[in-house]
């Protein structure tokens, strides 16, 4: 078994793109957590970060639990 954190560097360049996104939206995804729809396991999930004090004020996070397309459109209009 491994005692790494990633064992080539294809992982390793994952393990890297997302550590560095994190980072760069902390701030707003440890903020207040907004639940856009409730997670049945047949539809979309959403969930939204807020916090109007942050220049990033909103970040939506979309699931689709599903192996299909959306079930149905959504519309999201993002402020800046």
């Amino acid at each position: 078994m491994a005692q790494r954190l990633y064992d080539g560097p294809e992982t390793k360049a994952v393990v890297i793109k997302w550590v560095q996104w994190f980072k760069k939206y902390r701030d707003i995804l440890e903020s207040d957590v907004i639940h856009v729809r409730r997670a049945d396991g047949r539809n979309l999930d959403a969930v939204l970060h807020v916090n109007p004090s942050l220049p990033v004020k909103g970040l939506a996070m979309v699931f689709n639990p599903t192996d299909k397309e959306a079930p149905h459109s959504n519309t999201w209009f993002l402020i800046r």
